[in-house]
């Protein structure tokens, strides 16, 4: 695994790692998160595609983990990503061809690609990834709050320096949330639960029109008539993404896309847990076939 820093139009670099195969490559793997590159996802999305036989390079977001700039969820992605492909272009080791692979918030990345895609992309999986943020907080009419105000807690805290401390905090994350989420107002609640360390979250709460200009980088929709490559879409029965997977699957059904669904009995999280033999499996399967080497589809 060598680190890398990916330079962006606005002069900021991006962290990134790329971890290389050891024998002849097969094609190349993007994965754009604001979790880190460590475990899990250096496991699950990079060394285990690299052990057979794909370059992979796992970045981190604007304002994550070593990346310069200030985190804004959602909104510079499109540009990120297109920078980061003009960065892949000029690599020795690029094959020509990559996909891309991811959940949650790594598959927004993906449909932030998607809205313009670039030639060079060949197939995409994307697991319970969101393409309208804004419909997923907003949507029903009312705040979203106990999964987007945990969500905010939770990166606000992530890059803490102490493990045990961060454990801790993550234990008794889920009470806290509860009792802010009960308290009035919200913005304040969410205030001094954050501790000003996630400033979205309010800026979330004063945009509730969903024709408000503030949402137009979260909201994707277009990249749903913009796709041409073969995708792979997975998702659980319990996922809070599970209508906007099936709203995708439709859409590019619909338009002739080479695509397919896999729902399990999965919420969010057990998508890397219980679900995680599943996606793998089928991670693994779609990319040999339309990135790799592998003659058919064995779906």
């Amino acid at each position: 695994m060598r680190q890398v820093r990916i330079p962006m139009r606005d002069g900021i670099e991006l962290a990134a790692d790329h971890y290389a195969p050891t024998g002849g490559p097969v094609g190349t793997l993007l994965i754009r998160g604001p979790y880190g590159r460590r475990f899990p996802f250096s496991l699950l999305f990079a060394a285990l595609y690299a052990a057979r036989g794909y370059h992979v390079v796992l970045q981190s977001v604007r304002g994550t983990f070593g990346s310069a700039g200030t985190f804004e969820p959602m909104i510079h992605e499109t540009e990120d990503g297109a920078d980061t492909v003009a960065w892949l272009r000029q690599q020795p080791w690029f094959t020509g061809r990559f996909g891309t692979i991811g959940l949650s918030y790594l598959g927004f990345t993906q449909w932030a690609l998607l809205a313009d895609p670039p030639p060079e992309l060949a197939a995409a999986v994307i697991t319970a990834g969101p393409h309208d943020f804004s419909a997923s907080i907003w949507g029903t009419g009312s705040f979203t709050i106990n999964d987007f105000l945990g969500w905010s807690h939770l990166v606000a805290h992530q890059e803490d320096p102490s493990r045990i401390r961060a454990g801790i905090r993550q234990l008794r994350s889920r009470r806290k949330v509860a009792r802010a989420s009960g308290e009035s107002p919200l913005a304040a609640a969410g205030r001094a639960l954050l501790d000003e360390r996630a400033p979205w979250f309010e800026s979330w709460l004063e945009h509730p029109d969903l024709d408000d200009p503030f949402w137009k980088p979260m909201r994707l929709g277009a990249a749903l008539e913009r796709v041409e490559v073969p995708v792979l879409l997975v998702g659980g029965w319990q996922d809070l993404f599970l209508q906007q997977t099936l709203e995708q699957y439709r859409r590019l059904r619909e338009r002739g896309v080479d695509v397919a669904v896999t729902v399990g009995p999965w919420t969010h999280t057990q998508l890397i847990t219980k679900g995680l033999a599943t996606l793998t499996r089928e991670s693994l399967n779609w990319l040999s076939v339309h990135l790799g080497d592998a003659p058919t589809d064995p779906r």
